[in-house]
């Protein structure tokens, strides 16, 4: 395995050797108790791009990334400090994709259907 180094490798050891592979234990599990439940199960993505900064600006879709998603989940519960690091690391990068007023990231929407 590579050694991690850098400002994430405690968070990056910690889903190598922790999160992720109890997360792979658990798919068989998962998908076992789905097909128990349900039948006809279909889930189909559909590829595109959201503009995050449709709010406004720059700063707007920063708050929006901050409050929102794993990273909002996460911010809540953050002490200030690491909070206001983590929204300045947000902000570096979608600065990266700022085009003029529009932050367009690529995503992919799940559309997931079954009957009980």
């Amino acid at each position: 395995m590579l050694e991690v180094t850098g400002p994430n490798a405690e968070q990056i050891s910690y889903w190598n050797e922790v999160t992720g592979p109890r997360w792979v234990r658990l798919t068989d599990t998962i998908d076992r108790r789905i097909d128990a439940a349900f039948r006809d199960v279909s889930i189909d993505g559909f590829e595109t791009t959201i503009d995050v900064a449709a709010a406004g600006s720059l700063d707007d879709a920063v708050q929006f990334m901050s409050e929102m998603g794993p990273a909002g989940a996460m911010l809540r519960d953050a002490s200030p400090e690491v909070a206001e690091a983590a929204r300045g690391s947000i902000r570096d990068v979608l600065a990266k994709h700022d085009q003029g007023g529009r932050i367009d990231l690529a995503a992919t929407v799940w559309f997931v259907s079954a009957r009980a």
